[in-house]
């Protein structure tokens, strides 16, 4: 593949990224991290990614990189497809005429 994916599809991060999320490391594994996204605890033990904090998270706190659950960060890009997809509320068209 090319661009940002290696080989097998997966998407491959930078120094940057690498390096913050090794300095997370402990603390999720000590647990009492919140996951930004849901505002739940990440269980000690649990699988984890260190998550792009959008303009909303950023607004109540959270730093650009910060952990979440797994699901919480790999659910994102579905949900947001799935509101793409749906048609407007009242019909076909979110064009007022």
């Amino acid at each position: 593949m090319m661009g940002n994916h290696d080989r097998h599809g997966q998407h491959m991060y930078g120094s940057v990224h690498k390096t913050e999320r090794k300095r997370w490391v402990r603390k999720v594994q000590a647990g009492g991290v919140v996951c930004w996204r849901c505002g739940n605890e990440i269980p000690a033990g649990a699988h984890w990614d260190l998550g792009h904090v959008d303009e909303d998270g950023r607004a109540l706190g959270f730093p650009v990189r910060h952990p979440e659950h797994r699901a919480c960060n790999r659910a994102t890009v579905t949900i947001l497809k799935e509101k793409l997809a749906s048609p407007a509320p009242g019909g076909g068209s979110s064009r007022q005429w």
